[in-house]
């Protein structure tokens, strides 16, 4: 057919102007146009939507612009709409200002106008999904693309409201929604979560959606690795079975921002059109643009905004020096007067986790040597990794057989355990936890709040403990999958405008706390305190009591 619309800023409007003239007073071809946007999503945006840029404000530009595609925003418009319509989610992994808000928008508007498909948005504030005269919001981004287009082009009842754009003729609305119950309501064509790593309630979400629709379009830039979208786009085990299509729209897509692209090893000049088919291999790219980025973002903004880096992108980190202070290397249990080892346990109905600890009583450090988690599994499974022999009724995979083939014979100060899950049931026990252990030989404590006048260390106390001490921690090499949950371990985002001071000092609850949780009991109880040689002989004493010695 050829091209149906120039592309060039300067004719796309000359031609705009024409064909609107002639849509006025030509009614057999102003319903041609019709059918031709029903059937062209393409045609559709690129000869009749408009997009806004407030940046071309200082350049003594317009800031209100042809919405015209690039052509990697053609393919990934086409994607989107072939996913919604088999009904298949799509996972979209991003760097900023790709255009990706945008084209949700006139898509889910597109659907809703020619296809009366009814759909679902949301973000994780709610003044990002509705408020008046903020162009950052999705709805008064869906306002501003309808208020420029002609007024034939809409039904005489459609209704815009607060989170809602409706018309009864269609038969079918765009809804908005943000929050915990996010995913609660009537049955939608697809459902947008959009920057789904922002999510406090991404887990809640993700499985109240699956029951409203077929389609589920989320989007984003990284948030870290053990997140809900974290999980999906790194192929974490958990989600690697589900089916789904990704899309990625990376820096190098972009025509300008390609311009004069390059490969850092050598510095080799390549084609724009290529340089996206080399960063998708491994390989590093860079330009003069991206070059002129790195000057003016941290590294951590660069990670997350730019680079689509799923280990690097993690902002209000629980521990951001996590990685400065410790010391990674070979390190083994070994059985020492002048060392202790101990266990320590974080135990919930969804996971258990088991860090291995020795410290050097003459030097103050603190050896991580082991560390193991394991979802919806009973506790006496776990049993075996003390004992060193496997439980009974239980089938070890060869790599927990030799764990526990390793574990044997090692001596141990104490088991620490979870204060506060002390009598919870784990998966389908009846006995309590610390019960069910106490049958294999392994008798959980928590030592600082067994005086009676002790005082209970709240979350962000214990989290103190631990970052005074991080440096002097020596981790074991092979526990890459520890230290990175450590270094991943973060804190919610807060909502503009919240008072919960829960939202600062209690981090989020994933994949990752479970680790951080039971490295923090081991600082809120590490053996013999801090500043051991300035002890004196009865103060040791004491500690020798305290801890059944």
């Amino acid at each position: 057919m050829g091209e149906l619309y120039p592309k060039d800023p300067r004719d796309n409007k000359i031609f705009r102007l024409d064909f609107l003239k002639r849509c006025e007073t030509d009614l057999a071809f102003r319903k041609s146009v019709l059918i031709r946007c029903e059937l062209n999503p393409l045609f559709f945006i690129n000869v009749l939507c408009w997009t806004y840029d407030p940046r071309r404000e200082g350049n003594g530009e317009s800031s209100h612009l042809p919405f015209i595609t690039y052509p990697y925003q053609d393919a990934h418009i086409l994607k989107t709409i072939k996913a919604i319509e088999d009904g298949v989610d799509l996972w979209t992994e991003k760097s900023r200002d790709m255009g990706y808000s945008w084209m949700i928008v006139v898509i889910q508007l597109w659907g809703w106008r020619f296809k009366k498909w009814s759909s679902l948005y949301g973000s994780y504030k709610e003044n990002y999904v509705d408020e008046k005269g903020n162009l950052d919001s999705h709805f008064e981004r869906l306002r501003y693309v309808i208020d420029r287009l002609p007024k034939w082009m809409m039904t005489s009842d459609y209704v815009t409201k607060y989170m809602s754009i409706s018309s009864i003729i269609h038969g079918c609305d765009i809804a908005g929604d943000s929050g915990e119950n996010f995913g609660i309501g009537g049955r939608r064509k697809f459902v947008v979560p959009d920057e789904f790593a922002l999510w406090q309630f991404d887990e809640k979400a993700y499985r109240k959606t699956r029951d409203i629709t077929n389609c589920r379009l989320f989007g984003g830039t990284p948030e870290g690795k053990f997140n809900t979208y974290g999980k999906v786009m790194t192929n974490h085990p958990d989600y690697a079975h589900i089916e789904k299509r990704r899309s990625t729209l990376h820096w190098t897509l972009h025509p300008h921002k390609a311009k004069g692209v390059f490969l850092v090893d050598g510095n080799k000049p390549i084609s724009s059109a290529d340089a996206f088919y080399y960063w998708s291999r491994g390989r590093k790219v860079s330009s003069p643009w991206y070059e002129d980025q790195k000057t003016k973002r941290t590294p951590l903004d660069l990670a997350k905004e730019i680079d689509i880096s799923y280990v690097a992108s993690v902002s209000n980190r629980v521990y951001p020096e996590f990685e400065r202070k410790i010391r990674v290397g070979k390190f083994a249990y070994e059985e020492s007067q002048s060392k202790v080892l101990i266990s320590i346990w974080d135990y919930g109905l969804d996971m258990v986790s088991i860090l291995w600890i020795e410290k050097d009583l003459k030097t103050n450090r603190n050896k991580i040597i082991d560390a193991i988690q394991k979802k919806d599994t009973e506790i006496a499974f776990f049993a075996a990794f003390i004992t060193g022999h496997e439980t009974p009724g239980y089938v070890y995979s060869d790599e927990e057989k030799a764990i526990i083939k390793k574990h044997y014979g090692w001596k141990y100060l104490v088991h620490i355990g979870d204060p506060y899950n002390k009598d919870a049931r784990n998966v389908v026990k009846k006995s309590s936890v610390v019960d069910e252990l106490a049958k294999f030989g392994v008798h959980i404590r928590y030592p600082a709040w067994e005086p009676k006048d002790a005082k209970r260390s709240s979350v962000q106390e214990r989290i103190s403990k631990a970052t005074l001490r991080l440096n002097s921690l020596d981790i074991d090499e092979a526990l890459f999958e520890y230290r990175e949950m450590m270094m991943q371990a973060r804190y919610p985002k807060v909502r503009e405008g919240s008072e919960t001071t829960s939202e600062r000092t209690i981090p989020v609850h994933d994949d990752t706390s479970h680790f951080r949780t039971t490295t923090e009991y081991y600082f809120d109880n590490e053996p013999f305190g801090q500043n051991i040689g300035g002890k004196s002989k009865r103060e040791h004493e004491k500690d020798f009591e305290n801890w059944g010695i």
